[in-house]
């Protein structure tokens, strides 16, 4: 089977070990994210990947099992997490290609700022 890693990378999807499969990373800037994103996620994994969500060591979620073929509807499925989750797009609905540390700088900062005007 022939594959365009370097696309299936700049589409916010892995290589895995399993033929015909790849795994969907979701990156999550500063490790905080809306409750309401964790059902979508389940949902794609669920209904695409083998019903795994891992977390990743950098706070992000990675969904193993995906076919393929499937990966056009899952990035139709993940866009309004990209959206939400401010994440960086070259093409919307076509995943993302690169991290962007200023955003995870950014949330970072405003949700420290919300902890302290909390107390």
């Amino acid at each position: 089977m022939d594959v365009n890693t370097k696309k299936l990378k700049k589409n916010a999807f892995r290589v895995t070990k399993h033929r015909g499969l790849t795994a969907s990373r979701i990156r999550v800037s500063g490790g905080f994210l809306e409750a309401k994103y964790l059902g979508m996620i389940q949902n794609i994994a669920e209904t695409y990947g083998n019903g795994i969500v891992t977390i990743t060591t950098r706070q992000g979620f990675e969904l193993p099992g995906i076919k393929f073929e499937d990966m056009p509807k899952v990035n139709e499925l993940l866009q309004p997490i990209i959206a939400g989750l401010d994440i960086n797009q070259e093409i919307v609905g076509q995943g993302y290609t690169s991290s962007s540390p200023m955003i995870c700088i950014l949330r970072w900062r405003l949700l420290v700022v919300l902890m302290i005007a909390q107390r």
